[in-house]
């Protein structure tokens, strides 16, 4: 099966952790404590130093892909997560939270101008203003503001505040690239972490 992927260090990250779990989860094992290969006509009789060189190349992976990419998600995402700010459910949270009225169109009103997370809580920002310009998702790309117009923040807070902040958090992250493209690796690096633990717990019982 082939790996595409232009990104060295993603690629390389996501390869080793593929094959750490594949390793690990599927019970793989050295037989008579040696490692044989075909391709340059070898015997490895001390498998140990393979393992300690695998390990280091995955925690080297780990460390050039953070180094690369730290902090890319969190743009990205809040960037995406950005362009949802005109879905119905958060102006139905905000008008309910409120007990004002969000028009959808140009009229003179409160509107909300972004939805992100903040501190580990997902807030919303709404604005009074007027000829109300939006994109075709909803979101506003410019308006009219006059001096000592209200503006503030909503957190999403309770049950139903939290519901569907995480919600719509995962849908983001599934039908956008950045999960997939900054934060996966990291997931696949842990999986195959967790597997080498689990590995030494069990062998040492």
């Amino acid at each position: 099966m082939a790996f595409q992927d232009t990104n060295s260090e993603r690629r390389n990250l996501s390869l080793t952790s593929l094959a750490f779990i594949v390793y690990f989860f599927a019970g793989g094992k050295f037989k008579d404590s040696s490692v044989s290969l075909n391709v340059i006509n070898a015997t490895f009789e001390r498998p140990m130093v393979l393992a300690v060189i695998a390990w280091s190349a995955l925690f080297w992976f780990i460390y050039r892909y953070w180094l690369v990419h730290s902090g890319e998600f969190s743009k990205n995402f809040a960037s995406e997560f950005y362009a949802w700010s005109g879905k119905r459910c958060f102006r139905e949270y905000a008008e309910r939270k409120m007990g004002k009225e969000f028009p959808v169109d140009k009229k003179e009103g409160y509107h909300i101008a972004d939805v992100n997370w903040k501190k580990g809580r997902a807030v919303l920002k709404w604005i009074y203003a007027s000829n109300i310009e939006r994109d075709e998702q909803g979101k506003i790309r410019s308006y009219s503001k006059y001096p000592g117009s209200e503006n503030g923040e909503l957190f999403f807070t309770g049950f139903r505040g939290w519901f569907i902040a995480i919600r719509e958090s995962a849908s983001c992250c599934l039908l956008n690239r950045s999960f997939s493209e900054y934060l996966v690796p990291y997931i696949l690096a842990a999986l195959a972490i967790i597997g080498g633990l689990l590995d030494l717990l069990l062998a040492s019982w």
